[in-house]
């Protein structure tokens, strides 16, 4: 998968997450532009998106944390369960709801907050053992 990828997620959950009730882009918390969904900036420089900017990591140019809490987002988180490289979810005090099923995917998910929102289900963790 290609960061190009996890720009098609981004742009899928704002789709099934943007309403007219909640235009929560263009009210996001903070100053400056959010740069979101422009198609002339990359997804680094969206607001509350980091990549690994690490050259020799094999997740290189992929969504490595996303953290936007407190930004009145309303919807499924399903459409991220395709961010299979991310570390930190940090969607808190949002309007997010539905099942965390989706989030299985996210094997490398080491900090997550989705607190204050209407989920349901569960998560098991994840243990990764490396032998040598």
């Amino acid at each position: 998968r290609s960061g190009l990828t996890d720009r098609a997620t981004l742009e899928t959950f704002f789709q099934a997450t943007h309403h007219s009730d909640s235009d929560w882009v263009n009210s996001l918390t903070g100053s400056g532009r959010t740069n979101w969904l422009d198609k002339d900036k990359e997804i680094e420089t969206w607001q509350g998106i980091f990549i690994y900017d690490e050259k020799d990591s094999p997740h290189h140019g992929r969504v490595k944390n996303f953290q936007l809490p407190k930004n009145n987002i309303l919807g499924p988180l399903t459409s991220l369960n395709r961010l299979d490289a991310i570390v930190k979810l940090s969607l808190w005090q949002n309007s997010l709801n539905g099942s965390l099923d989706g989030l299985q995917s996210m094997t490398l998910l080491k900090d997550l907050d989705l607190s204050r929102n209407h989920l349901s289900g569960t998560l098991e963790p994840v243990v990764t053992v490396t032998l040598h």
